[in-house]
């Protein structure tokens, strides 16, 4: 993510707090209690509607909202440091405080559209528990943290529109989000048989392959070459970045394609492909001892049709999980099949999650860095 969008960003959301009265250092501003607490949410709102106006109390929740889902992204899945992901978890242990459910993805006319809902249509409710039906969908901090989450996930504009409301009659409230990518990667690399790349960003052609990626050593290189890898990879440290949707099935998080054979990192979740066991192997060994794995919570191991059949398969992948296992990160295997099901039982404790989904497997990665499931 460029560190110039991510403060653009913030600026941008201070000076409208600014211009509606509210300082960084307001209690609404620092404390997640309007997303925690549907009593204090309802006065808040009946306050802001007599003292504000309509307008303005949709302003300010909406700018309240944002500023809290943009902060809350930012310390879940931008922590440059295990430390600084520490710090973070600590503040902010669950993840986003707003419950956020997405059904479907499409891209219309270059824009990327999330269709989303607020299972617990905590400020629906709490608005008619105070204030009683509203005319139109009222959603206004929900849609302003969802339009801040979203925003420094993806590094996009964000637009969301509440098309129906608990508030307004509706049986739900669900909302689209349209994203605009602002990220422009570079061009990857092809020189190795496998890179570590970030993910790529959602972007107008369906067919770019746009991303940010850095060789990886495939083998024994001389450590004092300029041109060694590793070397390289210490030299421009690893900057978190963030999932792409796009279909329904992966909505929120990564869509990584089976024969795309990179190592894909955003945050503290990493995927790594199995397409070959042995660069797999041999990948996770360069990496070890890097400074990029300090942060690594997670490594979700992709297998979709991948059989682990072979003496040799079995032997790489048991090696990559004790890697793991080493960098004090969570192994998750991804995409099962009935067929591994027996060999992946033969590792017993070294492996303790899998999912069939990709999608759920980088789901459970953030969960389990967000819980910090392994003592440093």
């Amino acid at each position: 993510m460029s560190q110039s969008e991510t403060s653009k960003r913030h600026e941008e959301n201070r000076v409208s707090l600014d211009e509606l009265g509210f300082g960084p250092d307001s209690i609404l501003m620092s404390d997640p209690k309007l997303f925690l607490d549907s009593a204090f949410l309802a006065i808040v709102t009946a306050e802001f509607r007599q003292e504000l106006g309509d307008d303005c109390c949709r302003q300010a929740l909406i700018e309240i909202g944002r500023h809290h889902g943009l902060r809350d992204a930012n310390r879940t899945v931008c922590s440059e440091s295990r430390a600084d992901l520490d710090r973070a978890l600590a503040v902010a242990p669950s993840g986003p405080n707003l419950s956020m459910k997405f059904s479907s993805a499409h891209r219309s006319s270059g824009v990327l559209v999330l269709r989303g809902s607020w299972p617990e249509a905590h400020e629906s409710l709490a608005r008619l528990s105070r204030l009683g039906a509203s005319e139109v969908p009222s959603c206004y901090l929900s849609a302003g943290y969802s339009a801040g989450w979203l925003a420094e996930i993806y590094n996009a504009e964000v637009e969301i529109n509440e098309i129906a409301c608990r508030s307004n009659g509706d049986p739900q409230c669900q909302f689209e989000a349209h994203l605009i990518c602002l990220e422009n990667g570079l061009e990857p690399s092809t020189s190795k048989p496998m890179t570590l790349a970030s993910t790529v960003a959602p972007c107008e052609n369906e067919t770019s392959t746009e991303e940010r990626s850095i060789d990886l050593p495939m083998g024994d290189t001389d450590s004092h070459s300029a041109n060694n890898p590793a070397q390289r990879l210490r030299a421009e440290p690893h900057k978190p970045s963030h999932p792409k949707a796009v279909d329904a099935e992966t909505s929120l998080y990564s869509h990584i394609d089976p024969e795309d054979n990179a190592v894909h990192a955003w945050g503290p979740v990493m995927v790594l492909p199995f397409i070959d066991p042995d660069i797999a192997d041999t990948t996770i060994q360069a990496l070890e001892g890097e400074s990029f794995t300090q942060h690594i919570k997670a490594v979700v191991i992709d297998l979709r049709g991948r059989p682990i059949d072979s003496e040799r398969s079995a032997e790489s992948l048991e090696r990559i999980l004790k890697r793991i296992d080493r960098w004090h990160a969570q192994a998750i295997l991804a995409g099962v099949s009935e067929a591994n099901q027996a060999s992946v039982r033969a590792f017993g404790s070294v492996c303790l999650v899998s999912h069939k989904k990709l999608s759920e497997a980088i789901a459970m990665g953030f969960q389990i860095a967000e819980a910090q499931r392994h003592a440093l």
